[in-house]
């Protein structure tokens, strides 16, 4: 009898405009899996106010489980069972 399990974990690939396809490696079998794919656009980092440190770096930390609501964010969820 196959155990399922619920996962929760980071990882970002960042990818060019031009690219559409990415890997995901070191996924368990018997396991579920929602995947959030976020578009990360110039327009986010912009509104954010000044002194922020994401604007300054132009980049987000690895360790940030959740990104925050936003509509330069733009998203898509998926369920899947490895």
């Amino acid at each position: 009898m196959p155990v399922h399990k619920k996962v929760k974990s980071h990882m970002c690939h960042e990818l060019l405009p031009t690219e559409t396809v990415t890997t995901l490696n070191n996924l368990c079998e018997n396991t579920d899996y929602e995947i959030i794919v976020t578009a990360i656009t110039e327009e986010f980092f912009d509104q954010l106010p000044t002194g922020h440190e994401w604007k300054d770096t132009r980049t987000i930390p690895n360790n940030l489980n959740e990104l925050p609501e936003n509509e330069w964010l733009p998203k898509a969820k998926l369920s899947v069972s490895q």
